[in-house]
């Protein structure tokens, strides 16, 4: 069952990524043409029209990709130290207390 879930995670990854790069292209592709279109009814202030609403049309496709892929901004190889440094801690600190116990013969051998 895990591995079909993991199976279908991958595949779902890979639908995601197609489609933000399909989303980009056509994007890149409006905000190229738009100041051609503004142009004409805007004169040269097309180019500050067009700047902030790339700026801003740009900057909510950012957010939207940090939101679904957190992880590739997140520093997670110092998270995932910690926590195996810790769990390693746990361990050492169970095996001591465990040979304390058996030396003590307070506790019965497995």
């Amino acid at each position: 069952m895990a591995a079909k879930v993991a199976t279908l995670n991958q595949i779902l990854m890979a639908v995601e990524m197609t489609d933000s790069i399909g989303e980009d292209r056509m994007q890149f592709l409006w905000l190229t043409i738009l100041p051609f279109a503004l142009y004409k009814d805007c004169g040269w202030s097309a180019v500050p029209i067009e700047a902030f609403s790339a700026f801003c049309l740009l900057g909510i496709e950012d957010i939207g990709v940090q939101i679904e892929e957190p992880f590739s901004v997140l520093s997670c190889e110092g998270i995932c130290g910690s926590v195996t440094a810790n769990c390693t801690a746990m361990l050492e600190e169970d095996e001591k207390d465990r040979a304390l116990i058996k030396a003590a013969k307070l506790l019965p051998a497995k």
